[in-house]
């Protein structure tokens, strides 16, 4: 029997609520007519990092709230780096992660030429970096790579592609079968969080944020791939990430944000 979901909205980018990926969650919640808790802004704290770390940790809590009630929390985020907040939300004894993008997500702030810290996001998760910060978040414990798949990934950078090859993650790029590397999975770990960057979808279907890459899942591999992770694992917790409703403005995208969103709800 399907659990009671807990969506949870987190409508923040770079630890600010501006910016169109700051919009996606309200746009994505609002099509499918859902009721969310909001992560609220921590106004009395400046800088970037420890904005991110402080709605990580808020985040955490609303997690943890409904998990111990039995529910299924549902995080629609502006971007992947709620994904420290979700998995130690959920404190199971032996978490893994099906962690879907187009993007590695696996840079840290010495590999990284842009800056961007949520191109750090699962770098962070697994412990490669941000481990002061990351410990400050409550019930934090970094998810071994081992029990790490990363699915659809095509775009990366120089040194974040040698730090993923030199790592324990399980890559499976777009086209090459994920059940394997699910049944694999699911020898080593108790429960999973289902991590589902939108922008691992081909810009074909619709642009869902500003750094989509050619090259990338239709909307019904995507759906179907998220069915064969239910299907496989239970999954504790799960997040849909990253769109950007400014980007494309025909209702294609919305409707496609919408429809993953439905997906990952069915796998509670």
């Amino acid at each position: 029997m399907p659990r009671e979901l807990a969506v949870i909205g987190v409508p923040f980018h770079a630890g600010r609520r501006a910016g169109g990926l700051a919009q996606g969650p309200e746009a994505i919640i609002g099509e499918v007519g859902a009721r969310a808790a909001w992560v609220e802004d921590p106004r009395e704290v400046e800088h970037e990092a420890a904005r991110i770390f402080s709605i990580t940790s808020a985040l955490a809590g609303l997690v943890s709230q409904a998990v111990t009630t039995g529910r299924f929390p549902l995080v629609v985020t502006g971007n992947c780096n709620a994904a420290l907040g979700v998995t130690a939300g959920m404190r199971p004894a032996d978490v893994g992660i099906v962690w879907f993008d187009a993007h590695g997500d696996f840079n840290t702030p010495d590999t990284s030429t842009s800056g961007f810290f949520d191109g750090t996001a699962l770098a962070t998760v697994t412990g490669g970096c941000w481990r002061a910060m990351a410990s400050s978040v409550p019930g934090f414990a970094p998810v071994p790579e081992a029990s790490v798949v990363l699915a659809g990934v095509r775009d990366t950078d120089p040194l974040e592609q040698e730090r993923l090859d030199a790592s324990a993650i399980t890559v499976v790029p777009p086209g090459a079968a994920l059940e394997p590397a699910l049944d694999a999975l699911a020898g080593r770990c108790e429960v999973v969080y289902l991590h589902v960057d939108v922008d691992v979808l081909d810009p074909s279907v619709a642009p869902m944020n500003q750094y989509t890459a050619a090259g990338g899942l239709t909307l019904e591999a995507l759906v179907d791939a998220i069915g064969a992770v239910a299907a496989r694992l239970p999954v504790g917790a799960a997040s849909v990430s990253a769109f950007n409703p400014e980007v494309d403005g025909t209702s294609a995208a919305r409707a496609a944000a919408a429809e993953i969103m439905r997906a990952v709800a069915a796998a509670a």
